[in-house]
């Protein structure tokens, strides 16, 4: 969840903006609003957000000074300002890098939900770089911080859930992730207990469940499909996850439908 503060002169607008608005949808947690410019800088000190939403005008002190503060407590802070159309250009000026947007009041619903997705959109850019560039100036899963491991196991699992019907390789994975074979292999025991054989029959195990329930194929089909070397095959890695051999999960399936089992 990405930590949230909200900022206006007028409380009705401050706690009316909180209630609004889904925010755990977004991925948000609010966790404070203030009216005056003190209050402020006195919330971003302890919670230190990931994000504020702002009026830029307070009765003691300016945007300018807001975001003095917070910038020196949270570098990565991204800010939606907040304010009324005649003091625009005055926002406008004040603003630094870390503002996504500059909304006029009455902002409508839809103003602020794209505010709140391109904010999204630019934390996760920003945080996907961050890893990446670790992870290449990095030799050793040792050197990595925890949320560029994560990432790497992250993207290589994406990669496989995505390709998991293709001739993959542990080195396609670790391309994705942006490391070595063997740096993926060290990061996937570390992070989630599984080698990259295990994690790939896994998606194409539960990538054949959805198949098996097309009686226009055959398990053989389903088998050949997804990659492996015989039914039998199938038939082994299927029943080493879902306990049952596909040609039983099957006919239950069938069955709960009232339609015949193509394999029977």
């Amino acid at each position: 969840m990405y930590r949230t503060l909200i900022f206006d002169e007028d409380r009705r607008i401050s706690e009316g903006l909180k209630a609004i608005l889904p925010w755990e949808k977004y991925g948000h947690e609010v966790c404070g609003t203030a009216v005056t410019l003190r209050e402020a800088v006195e919330l971003i000190i302890r919670v230190k957000p990931d994000v504020i939403f702002t009026e830029m005008l307070f009765s003691d002190g300016n945007g300018a000074d807001l975001f003095d503060a917070a910038i020196t407590v949270c570098p990565h802070l991204k800010a939606v300002v907040l304010t009324s159309y005649k003091d625009f250009e005055t926002a406008r000026r004040l603003c630094n890098a870390g503002v996504v947007r500059i909304l006029t009041k009455p902002t409508k619903m839809a103003e602020l939900t794209e505010a709140v997705e391109e904010v999204n959109r630019r934390i996760a850019f920003e945080y996907s770089a961050e890893c990446i560039a670790e992870l290449k100036n990095s030799d050793t899963p040792k050197q990595l911080t925890p949320r560029a491991g994560n990432f790497a196991v992250q993207q290589a699992c994406s990669y496989i859930k995505d390709h998991c019907k293709e001739k993959i390789t542990l080195e396609h994975a670790a391309a994705a992730g942006f490391v070595s074979k063997w740096y993926l292999s060290v990061l996937l025991k570390q992070l989630i207990g599984k080698n990259f054989y295990e994690l790939l029959n896994e998606a194409r195990i539960d990538v054949s469940k959805d198949m098996l329930k097309d009686p226009g194929m055959r398990i053989a089909e389903v088998s050949t499909q997804l990659g492996f070397s015989d039914p039998a095959h199938f038939a082994r890695v299927f029943k080493k996850i879902e306990g049952e051999t596909p040609n039983l999960y099957r006919r239950n399936i069938m069955e709960t439908r009232g339609i015949p089992n193509p394999d029977e």
